[in-house]
């Protein structure tokens, strides 16, 4: 008689546990890869919203747009990504002191794939208008002013 050893292998019903196992993974990964990708979507968005703000609030802080509140507006094609419809709103209020103010600007997607919230920038500044330019003369302090051009003139 002929003695067989027995013969060691994997029996099916190890083969759908480790299958269950496996098929449970993958889906968990797929689950956070999807995760990632709304939040990298966010992250994008809410970096243009914040570049937006900080363009509009550089332009406030030059004098290019004025200090007075306005509700709302769309941006130009020009500034904005146009897949998504950005608006902006301007909040301008005058504060203790004579030509301080705080202004506060607003940025919002209209169309926003992940429901991104108003991103808010606050800044108080000198009002553009009352302060100098570098094209402005400059005065030295115990000179009169005669009215005369100083120009190619020289300083004692």
């Amino acid at each position: 008689m002929i003695h067989r050893p027995k013969r060691e292998g994997i029996s099916l019903l190890e083969v759908l546990i480790s299958v269950t196992i496996l098929s449970g993974s993958v889906l968990a990964l797929a689950s956070l890869i999807s995760l990632a990708n709304e939040r990298a979507r966010m992250v994008e968005e809410q970096s243009i919203a914040m570049r937006l703000a900080q363009s509009k609030m550089a332009e406030a802080n030059a004098g290019i747009i004025p200090l007075t509140s306005q509700g709302f507006t769309p941006f130009d094609s020009t500034e904005a990504p146009p897949e998504s419809e950005w608006e902006w709103s301007i909040d301008a209020e005058t504060g203790d002191y004579e030509g301080l103010w705080t202004v506060t600007i607003t940025v919002r997607a209209g169309r926003s794939i992940t429901n991104l919230p108003p991103v808010t920038l606050t800044k108080m500044m000198i009002d553009p208008l009352s302060r100098g330019t570098t094209l402005d003369e400059a005065k030295i302090a115990g000179e009169e002013d005669t009215g005369e051009d100083t120009e190619g003139g020289t300083m004692e």
